[in-house]
């Protein structure tokens, strides 16, 4: 078979060169047998030549290397299909049609008379193999390759499945003046049914579903010519069938319903619609994946992404924005404290979310959780054979993180063998895979969140010292729910609103007596233990609003607000009194001050005396 180099982009575009015996020479130079327009190129930077019956790309110590099949080489073998790319000139490997088709134009088309007709009715298969299309009796032009690459270029350019429809049904108007055409979704069966869905349509009409149920299963191209009743013998109607594969299954298929033009053979254009097929499915596939997956990250979003923000107007929590917001602009590895379910972990989301590491993983390790032997094949990975019941090789944890951030929860439970392994970490930024011999390097930011007391584990000798201060660069302490109440009907509204949407009846809120209840209650379990009991509130409410009896938990004696009003000291009375105007009043000193017909000097003296946070 004859080959030749066609241009399919860049300035030499449409232009074609023989292989010929000599092969060809390639670069800058106007004395090569392709010279070439782009700047990069060396004056000589390829050649084609032919060895022992076939022909090699040879490159030719080219500054710039050109690209064989998007891959710089040296030497190796080129035929039909492969492309040759420098710069912005893009060559694709053929077979010579002028050769088989003396008087073709330059650009590859072929004259209308040349065209063997199909008779009315008679089908024609094409196996659903690329390789095939090279051996029909024409193969596709260069014209028609130009065609197929430049839309392919134009689909993969769409950002949804709407705009790539509405760009194929463009280019297919283009290049088929198409009166009808439709992609019909099969089913997990393989069987094609409207039922299952229609993708697309640019008519009213039915398609040919018998044909695309056939075709579904048969993995073939298919046409069928056919002249309308009553026609004059002129105006055949084309159908192209055409299955859209991905992984070997057909996912749809594509029906193209069109007449004869000038110019063109319809073998050849069902050749054409194959290999567009190859890569339309997949693009569907992708898009449609995509679609998906944003759709489920709305829905997360919905349910959990105003959870995704520490909620409360104190200002111990104003405090924890602030330090949350100064240690995201720097780089500095930091430890977060607090009691169990002060809210440690959003902390870290939040730390992450806004660093310039967002783009990059947040990878989770609850120290607690995994045995102490383990720990070190799940952080730092292992090579095959390096234990027993190693039968592969796992990355780990670290190269998971890098160049991002590894959030290690509950770091003081950490064994002295551990914290050793991770210091090494934290120093040098390698580590070794269990069993491994070549040192790897990570580049992440590490996040430490425990409720032990750390500086006393290192008086004890139960934590590393060093460790101790390295993770520690940037420290936040996240005060418990007992030293911020004030937050309490906030958060109390704030996961009412998240947990509404399921409720078994509509809830309207919460009776000030419930709200009331909350503050006073001591919350061991702080944030997670208030969340926990709105949740539960919110599906066993016995009325349209949340009451005391319903956030009470079940082992408490009965809320009798007045009782405890009455038990109250005056001291206690008044610190309620002075929190509860001070909510109403937004924290606003000046405006509490006032309603309370106290000096604002007064105010602050008795916000300092009841330690009350403002």
């Amino acid at each position: 078979m004859a080959f030749q180099l066609a241009a399919v982009t860049g300035p030499l575009k449409g232009q074609v060169w023989p292989f010929g015996d000599q092969g060809l020479l390639v670069g800058r130079s106007a004395t090569c047998d392709v010279s070439l327009k782009e700047r990069f190129a060396s004056r000589r930077h390829f050649r084609i030549e032919l060895r022992d019956g076939q022909f090699w790309f040879v490159d030719l110590e080219s500054s710039n290397p050109a690209l064989v099949n998007g891959k710089p080489e040296k030497e190796m073998i080129v035929g039909l299909g492969d492309e040759i790319a420098v710069g912005s000139t893009v060559f694709l490997v053929t077979d010579d049609v002028q050769t088989a088709w003396p008087g073709s134009g330059a650009d590859g088309d072929i004259p209308s008379d040349a065209f063997p007709t199909e008779g009315d009715g008679e089908p024609f298969f094409l196996e659903n193999d690329p390789k095939t299309i090279w051996r029909l009796e024409r193969s596709p032009s260069v014209a028609e390759l130009i065609r197929l690459y430049e839309m392919i270029s134009d689909l993969t350019q769409a950002g949804h499945l709407d705009d790539l429809l509405m760009r194929l049904e463009r280019r297919f108007h283009e290049s088929f003046e198409t009166f009808d055409l439709w992609i019909v979704r099969t089913q997990d069966d393989g069987r094609v049914t409207l039922s299952g869905g229609l993708v697309f349509s640019t008519t009213d009409d039915m398609p040919p579903m018998n044909m695309m149920g056939n075709i579904a299963t048969d993995h073939r191209g298919f046409l069928v010519t056919a002249t309308p009743q009553g026609g004059d013998g002129q105006a055949q109607t084309i159908t192209f069938v055409v299955p859209l594969l991905v992984a070997g299954r057909a996912v749809a298929v594509l029906a193209l319903r069109t007449v004869p033009a000038p110019g063109r053979f319809p073998e050849a254009t069902l050749g054409f619609l194959v290999l567009l097929g190859h890569t339309l499915a997949p693009l569907i596939t992708a898009l449609e994946h995509g679609e998906l997956l944003r759709r489920e990250n709305e829905r997360l979003r919905s349910q959990v992404g105003d959870s995704m923000e520490i909620v409360g107007a104190s200002r111990a929590m104003a405090r924890v924005r602030h330090e949350i917001g100064v240690a995201a602009r720097s780089d500095l590895h930091v430890l977060i404290t607090g009691e169990t379910g002060t809210g440690k972990e959003l902390a870290a989301h939040l730390l992450h979310a806004h660093s310039g590491r967002s783009d990059r993983p947040l990878v989770i390790v609850n120290c607690a959780a995994i045995p102490r032997e383990l720990l070190e094949s799940e952080l730092f990975g292992y090579v095959k054979g390096a234990f027993t019941g190693a039968s592969g090789s796992s990355p780990g944890l670290l190269a998971e993180a890098d160049g991002g951030t590894l959030f290690l929860d509950e770091v003081g439970d950490l064994s002295l063998d551990n914290q050793a392994r991770i210091l090494r970490v934290v120093e040098s930024g390698t580590y070794r895979p269990v069993g491994g011999q070549q040192e790897r390097r990570v580049a992440l930011r590490i996040v430490a969140a425990t409720n032990k007391n750390l500086k006393a584990g290192v008086e004890d000798g139960s934590f590393r010292e060093d460790l101790y201060y390295r993770l520690a660069g940037y420290e936040i302490t996240i005060p418990p729910l007992r030293e911020h109440p004030s937050d309490i009907p906030l958060l109390a509204e704030h996961f009412f609103k998240l947990g509404r949407p399921r409720a078994k009846r509509p809830l309207t809120g919460f009776a000030p007596e419930a709200l009331e209840y909350l503050q006073t209650q001591p919350w061991r379990g702080n944030i997670r233990g208030l969340r926990n009991n709105i949740l539960r509130a919110i599906a066993c409410a016995r009325g349209a609003m949340i009451t005391v009896e319903d956030v009470r938990e079940r082992d408490e004696p009965e809320y009798d607000a007045v009782a405890l009003t009455a038990s109250l000291t005056l001291a206690d009375a008044e610190k309620r009194h002075i929190e509860d105007v001070l909510r109403r009043c937004g924290r606003r000193i000046g405006k509490t001050a006032t309603a309370l017909q106290i000096a604002r000097s007064t105010l602050y003296e008795k916000l300092t005396l009841y330690k009350i946070p403002y």
